[in-house]
């Protein structure tokens, strides 16, 4: 039994690992049950014919053969060949498991193929963690449990030990510990995300942030733009552009795939033709002003189609290599207890400001409405808004408020006063007006542009979509040469792009936007910071070259809008509202009622109303029925076998047969040699429990062993003698379980 549990203590782990990635890889069925089931019976076909040997180790393969016989009897003809070839991964299983076992011996029988083993275990669990990947708790699970069985036995190696010195019985005797050890690690609740392990690379990427900061201090430079691709306090324009990517930041997002996170740094209002700069005083309720009015347009058709315009997600931001003041957030994002509380923010210029400058691994968390503007619903509704009223306002902000604002009152904090009140909106409208709608001259020849390219749109949303797919059909180019020197002002800075140069980068594009918004009559304002292209939610790297600089344009009661007129940059992300879902279902599910009463043979009605078929017994009894008469057969054969050996064997085996059978029923009754103990010594205790006749053949064994007398027909008719004693004493302790001793003795 030690062997055994020796060998399953390494096969068994690796039966395992080798199933897990069998179904990785698409040869097994992935995250099914079966294929580990089908690996436990071929490693115990394994087992039985390395432990067993003698007869034995043909009854597990031989019932299953007779099971495996007795369903394809049951199954019809033609659906055998469709079986087997659906099932043809059970004989994968089978030579995955016959590498397991191979792989099982080589790891016992040489140290040197188990260290190895060990060595890609660690490797592979440190790839696992380092890499982030979120796996279900059993699937390590092994990996561990043979790392701990193998520094056990590298230990167990090295000590020095006198007495019993089995090092597989020492490995069987402490297999509770490492059993207890997993059992912790499968038991402990895991969060959702996978813990950070990668200490390493962090502390290299503190020490390398440190060094930057200590030569930044003694340059006199307090923060890091790179302003040639997009971002910067400067809001100039560059003959050319180059990306040098970066790690600037970490970004956990549950955004869907194909879309862009825009986060806004700094935000500009005041255009001299070459350069921008920023002149407008926000105040600290701008940010929810601007998310509340969004809220009351969407409400406006009803809290049920709120979805259908505005979806809230949720970011976590953990600074890298970059050192700013600046906190970079999407436009409608909600201000978190979090940032309150930990960032302490400060809103100038209609920017978030940390109170001190951020870098190396400080973080963020934060929520914001991303926007159906892609959808159709969205430019129908931007076309219909109105400034809410007052009593629409307090509902939006009662709907979109988090729980925190709600409670600050009764906690009698002073978290309240981030609450926008209704005039403060009056007021804030009147603001926006003043510092991003400033009176905007432009020349005839752009004048008569716009005017015949937005001659049939009915709103202002739809001329900033259309003049926003007008800039993207220009040419982007990182290379856009210097700005001329009779540019001076906006009037000659957009004739200049649209009819001179016809190219540029992010910059030129935003800002011939922004001009010609405002020229319409539409606040506008220029805008700096990442654009993140998101492949899929979850954690994603932002770096120096997703730098961008894109225009924001404000619709009175709708808020803020960002667009993007840079070519080629623009992803059309968005999602069905509840009209595409009503529309699909009449289309695609009449009414099953009326369909079923109109056509009672319609093949809906047989479904619906076909008998369950009845449970076929003979599906279920015919494996067990040739299972059983497997081991009736095998059990009579090999008695037939065994007596017509037994009879053609000299009296010398024929005594040894006997004497075999009576010391493992001796056993069976609980009586057995001591170690170091003579056939005498074991006599004189086992005769008060049994009697001499039972017993008498010992006398027989002594002096065939050390006396070394050939047995004769009186010798053998002793033990036999005894044999029948010793089964009457067994069928007096064990009653009709004596028959499967009887069994097991024949084996």
């Amino acid at each position: 039994m030690t062997a055994l549990l020796y060998d399953l203590i390494f096969m068994l782990p690796l039966g395992m690992i080798a199933v897990f990635f069998g179904g990785f890889f698409g040869i097994l069925p992935g995250g099914a049950v079966p294929p580990y089931i089908a690996m436990l019976l071929a490693l115990s076909v394994c087992l039985s014919f390395k432990h067993l040997s003698d007869r034995r180790k043909f009854i597990l393969p031989g019932l299953l053969l007779a099971f495996l016989l007795g369903a394809l009897l049951i199954i019809d003809r033609e659906r055998r060949a469709e079986l087997f070839t659906e099932n043809l991964w059970i004989l994968w299983a089978v030579l995955i498991t016959v590498s397991v076992y191979t792989a099982g011996r080589l790891t016992i029988l040489y140290a040197s193929v188990r260290r190895a083993l060990m060595i890609a275990d660690i490797l592979f669990l440190a790839v696992l963690l380092f890499a982030g990947q979120k796996l279900e708790k059993w699937v390590p699970l092994p990996m561990l449990w043979l790392l701990a069985v193998s520094l056990i036995q590298e230990v167990e190696g090295r000590w020095t030990r006198s007495g019993d010195t089995d090092h597989k019985g020492h490995l069987v005797t402490v297999l509770p510990f490492p059993i207890l050890l997993c059992l912790i690690v499968f038991l402990l609740p895991a969060s959702d995300s996978p813990y950070d392990w990668n200490f390493a690379v962090k502390l290299w990427e503190r020490a390398e942030s440190t060094v930057k900061h200590v030569v930044s201090f003694f340059q006199g430079e307090k923060e890091e733009y790179d302003a040639q691709i997009g971002f910067s306090e400067e809001g100039a324009f560059w003959e050319n552009i180059s990306a040098a990517p970066r790690e600037l930041m970490k970004i956990t997002s549950d955004y869907s795939a194909d879309s862009m996170i825009y986060l806004r740094g700094k935000s500009f209002d005041a255009f001299d033709g070459r350069n921008w700069t920023s002149a407008f005083q926000g105040t600290d309720r701008d940010l929810m002003i601007d998310l509340t009015e969004t809220a009351c347009a969407a409400l406006s058709r009803g809290e049920r189609a709120f979805s259908d315009y505005m979806k809230k997600s949720q970011q976590r931001i953990r600074f890298l290599d970059f050192s700013t003041s600046y906190l970079f957030v999407p436009l409608k994002t909600e201000i978190a207890d979090g940032m309150i509380d930990q960032i302490l923010l400060q809103e100038n210029t209609a920017d978030l400001l940390a109170q001190k400058s951020l870098s190396y691994d400080d973080e963020y968390a934060f929520s914001n409405y991303r926007l159906n503007q892609e959808h159709e619903a969205f430019g129908e509704l931007a076309a219909s808004v109105s400034v809410p009223s007052g009593e629409e306002w307090d509902a939006a902000w009662e709907y979109i408020s988090p729980p925190f604002f709600k409670q600050s009152k009764d906690n009698g904090d002073d978290r309240d006063v981030w609450k926008p009140a209704y005039t403060d909106y009056l007021a804030y409208r009147q603001r926006i007006c003043q510092a991003y709608c400033p009176e905007t001259v432009i020349s005839e020849r752009s004048s008569k542009l716009l005017e015949d390219l937005l001659a049939d749109a009915s709103s202002d949303y739809e001329r900033l979509v259309l003049l926003e797919h007008f800039l993207s059909a220009y040419t982007y180019t990182t290379s856009p040469g210097l700005l001329p020197e009779d540019v001076t002002d906006p009037k000659a800075f957009l004739d200049y792009l649209l009819f001179d140069s016809c190219q540029g980068y992010c910059s030129h594009f935003a800002t011939a936007f922004v001009i010609a918004a405002r020229y319409l009559g539409i606040p506008a304002r220029y805008v700096q910071g990442y654009a993140v292209p998101v492949e899929r939610a979850g954690e994603i790297t932002v770096t120096s070259a997703m730098a961008h600089a894109w225009p924001e344009a404000y619709i009175d009661g709708l808020g803020w809008i960002s667009f993007e007129p840079t070519p080629g940059k623009k992803r059309a992300a968005r999602w069905m509202v509840q009209a595409d879902y009503d529309a699909q279902k009449s289309q695609y599910a009449p009414d099953l009622y009326e369909y079923g009463r109109e056509d009672e043979n319609s093949g809906l009605s047989e479904e619906k109303t076909a008998p369950r078929a009845p449970f076929d017994l003979k599906k279920v009894l015919l494996p067990i029925l040739f299972g059983a008469l497997f081991l009736l057969l095998f059990f009579i054969g090999d008695h037939v076998f065994c007596a017509w050996r037994y009879r053609r064997q000299s009296d010398t085996e024929k005594f040894r047969i006997r004497c075999r059978r009576n010391m493992k029923l001796l056993r069976y009754l609980g009586y057995v040699p001591a170690q170091g103990e003579t056939l005498e010594e074991f006599r004189s205790r086992a005769v008060p429990g049994l009697s001499e006749q039972a017993l008498a053949f010992t006398k027989a064994m002594e002096l065939h062993l050390y006396a070394e007398l050939s047995p004769d027909a009186q010798t053998i008719w002793i033990a036999e003698a005894s044999e029948e004693i010793l089964w009457e004493h067994l069928r007096e302790k064990k009653g009709r379980r004596g028959l499967l001793y009887r069994i097991g003795l024949t084996l």
